[in-house]
């Protein structure tokens, strides 16, 4: 089994980004206040969240993005040169944490 744990952890900023980029976009205009109200969450855990500081839940990026209307891919980084695959990025979370991805992504 390789380790991926550089790669996974590594998403976390790409993914903030992208959640601050959708957050900020001129159709939605939530502050990160607005967000976390909306997701039960803290100010604190969002911008934490946005900056990479804070791993984020399946489920928590699951309402942000029902929150923000975007599909839920909108949210997840794109590198065409170093590819993880889904089932890399899954390797160590639960069997109900997959179930809950592979639910998410076919209501999507």
């Amino acid at each position: 089994m390789a380790d991926h744990r550089g790669k996974v952890d590594s998403i976390y900023p790409e993914v903030g980004r992208r959640i601050r980029e959708a957050r900020k976009a001129k159709s939605h205009q939530l502050t990160q206040q607005d967000l976390g109200d909306q997701i039960e969450l803290s100010r604190e855990s969002v911008a934490n969240i946005e900056s990479g500081r804070q791993q984020v839940l399946l489920h928590h990026v699951l309402r942000i993005a029902t929150v923000l209307g975007i599909p839920l891919a909108d949210l997840m980084p794109h590198n065409p040169t170093e590819k993880l695959s889904l089932d890399d990025a899954l390797e160590s979370v639960s069997d109900d944490e997959r179930s809950f991805v592979a639910r998410a992504l076919k209501d999507n």
